[in-house]
């Protein structure tokens, strides 16, 4: 019976060792579809990459593996994303299975990036590590390798630092890829100005995530003067829209009420989103146009059976106009509007709809833009309609936006970076200081 027992246990563990790799071949073929599908399916693949420099890509990173029988799955996902990674595009990205991910032993430690150096995020004494620390190697490879590698897990948004953002937010799986998997952490820190080295296992702290609504308001400073208004996420379904056009209309009587003049919009970490305009019509005196879109179905055939279509079908994607006028007006609310002092608050996680708020405040002369770039590019960013491929044998999806998004934006110094603040705010491992820093500019503006 005992024979019996270890036995089974042996079929399944070598069941799930097996199931965790493809073969050379399969690796090879499904490199090669990664570089087609990218090419044929993706709105704008070659806006920050050329064609020439993928397949070069492609070229070296099959000849790494090559002459192998079997790979990691989680080895070939980081091939298959740095290959996604390198078209620039902040709406791509590779994704692993439910069940690949119940694989990895994650990194429980939390870690801040500033200015590319991995900080500690918290205390935590048990492993003699404390917040402010900053990261030296963990199992042995330098921070500044990790933090390369991990950048190319994700896609920036043209040049902007969305990549670098996106590793920080999801380092407790992408650190352990990197590593190959392990089962154990060896951290070296420096802390005051002495190497520190930590022992821990993925077991060791529990991690938690914390939970954010979608948007709120409240009075900060010192006289409870000055209106914040945070928005994580701007809607995108109906019910979400319908209470954020609620909240917009509340939060306005309250600044009308109240006679507030200085007003922080916190959209700092905030993914994007649709329906800025709910929030944005509040605080202009004219009109304006969103942006305008484009999309290329001509690629798309030789998928359409195996590409899957998020929120359509592929009929009512071939339907979808070539080129669309600029679309959604922020209309000018007449007495509604609300004359005040706007401070925008971002970094380098707000992206697509949040950055695009950003774009048009500054555009339009609204307000101030305070803070770090924002991960989303200023001039437009590829959306709307999307799409996923599933790779045959790793199960790794392939995720692409089908349009091309123009803002409707005139003035823009760089337009494959993100917006540029007007007041330049570094990065603290504190979010509460940051708005305090901008909130003592807030009172020294108005003491002038």
């Amino acid at each position: 019976m005992k024979h019996s027992v270890f036995f089974l246990l042996l079929i399944c563990t070598y069941q799930i060792a097996h199931s965790q790799k493809i073969s050379g071949k399969e690796f090879q073929k499904e490199i090669d579809l990664t570089a087609l599908v990218l090419t044929d399916v993706h709105a704008n693949p070659f806006a920050f990459q050329t064609e020439e420099g993928l397949n070069k890509l492609k070229d070296s990173v099959l000849q790494e593996y090559n002459f192998q029988d079997s790979i990691l799955i989680l080895d070939a996902f980081q091939c298959y994303a740095n290959l996604v990674s390198s078209i620039k595009c902040a709406h791509s990205g590779a994704y692993r299975t439910k069940k690949l991910d119940s694989t990895i032993n994650e990194f429980p430690l939390k870690i801040k990036v500033i200015k590319g150096n991995g900080l500690i995020a918290q205390n935590y004494p048990e492993l003699n590590l404390f917040r402010g620390d900053q990261v030296v190697s963990i199992n042995g490879i330098s921070w500044k390798s990790v933090f390369e590698k991990g950048k190319k897990l994700h896609s920036s948004d043209g040049d902007s630092p969305l990549n670098a953002a996106l590793f920080e937010r999801r380092c407790k799986l992408d650190i352990p890829i990197i590593l190959g998997n392990p089962v154990e952490f060896k951290v070296v820190t420096l802390h005051d100005g002495a190497m520190v080295e930590s022992h821990f296992d993925a077991s060791s702290i529990s991690a938690s995530e914390p939970k954010c609504q979608g948007f709120d308001f409240t009075l900060v400073g010192d006289e409870k003067k000055i209106g914040l208004i945070r928005v994580f996420n701007f809607p995108g379904d109906e019910k979400s829209i319908a209470d954020f056009e609620k909240f917009c209309k509340k939060t306005r009587n309250k600044l009308e009420r109240k006679k507030i003049k200085d007003v922080i919009i916190d959209i700092r970490d905030n993914g994007g989103g649709d329906r800025i305009d709910l929030l944005l019509r509040n605080f202009t005196p004219t009109s304006f146009k969103l942006m305008s879109s484009t999309i290329d179905t001509v690629g798309l055939a030789k998928y359409s059976m195996d590409l899957i279509f998020h929120g359509t079908t592929y009929e009512n994607v071939l339907k979808t106009p070539t080129k669309s006028e600029p679309s959604r007006q922020v209309d000018f609310q007449g007495d509604l509007y609300l004359d005040i002092n706007l401070y925008v608050l971002v970094n380098g996680r707000t992206a697509s709809a949040a950055s695009h708020f950003a774009s048009l405040v500054k555009e339009h002369n609204l307000g101030k833009i305070v803070g770090t770039e924002t991960g989303g590019r200023a001039s437009g960013c590829n959306g709307n309609v999307y799409c996923s491929y599933f790779l045959p044998y790793s199960g790794i999806e392939l995720y692409f936006p089908l349009m091309v998004n123009t803002y409707a934006i005139d003035q823009i110094e760089n337009p494959n970076h993100g917006v540029f603040p007007d007041i330049f705010i570094e990065e603290e491992l504190s979010d509460d200081l940051e708005l305090t820093n901008l909130i003592e500019i807030i009172n020294e503006h108005n003491m002038h």
